[in-house]
């Protein structure tokens, strides 16, 4: 009798700690020897089923789900000799195998989100160093032009669209150029004539 009620605060303490709906042990024949929730053999009130078919492999029966939302796992119990002396159930809440699962996911989620937030931002960055930064250039050199300052040019260092309309700028600006020399010649030409 110590044996068997030793034994069955070790099945109570396996439920305790991890929650489980039911731990009990099968005899060869697949009936229900002794569960942890009343240390009775047989019946269902420590959520255990009376019976298991005695036949079944524990690969078989350790199904990761089922409908119940239960996760079901099975170990073959052996006496000395090395023969099937029974079979240990563990019936888990589907969540305890979930829930961290869910929980994981989350965080990968989470990370993926903040790996994106950190590439538009250096793609951001990037826009505004490769795109924004000669626009303005090319934007501050037009208005010292409008301001009458034909010698202001735009330097150029990029092969892009940017640079493109850049060399476009210092060839309208030095054509201006040219002709403000041209016209300011004419006019000392005429001035002396």
């Amino acid at each position: 009798r110590g044996e068997r009620q030793a034994l069955e605060q070790v099945l109570a303490d396996i439920r305790q700690a991890k929650e489980a709906i039911c731990v009990g042990i099968y005899d060869p024949g697949g009936g229900l020897a002794i569960q942890a929730a009343t240390g009775q053999p047989g019946g269902e009130s420590g959520g255990c089923p009376p019976r298991l078919d005695p036949n079944l492999a524990p690969e078989a029966a350790s199904a990761p789900w089922n409908p119940l939302g239960t996760a079901q796992f099975l170990a073959p119990l052996f006496d000395r000799s090395g023969a099937r002396a029974g079979m240990l159930a563990l019936l888990l809440p589907a969540g305890l195998i979930t829930e961290p699962l869910r929980s994981l996911r989350a965080a990968v989620i989470t990370e993926r989100l903040l790996i994106l937030a950190v590439f538009g931002l250096t793609l951001g960055l990037a826009m505004v160093y490769f795109v924004t930064r000669p626009i303005r250039r090319l934007v501050r050199q037009a208005e010292e032009v409008g301001r009458g300052n034909l010698d202001a040019r735009v330097d150029v260092s990029t092969h892009t669209e940017i640079g493109d309309l850049a060399r476009a700028f210092n060839r309208m600006a030095a054509s201006l150029q040219e002709s403000q020399e041209r016209r300011i010649a004419l006019e000392r030409q005429v001035r002396h004539a």
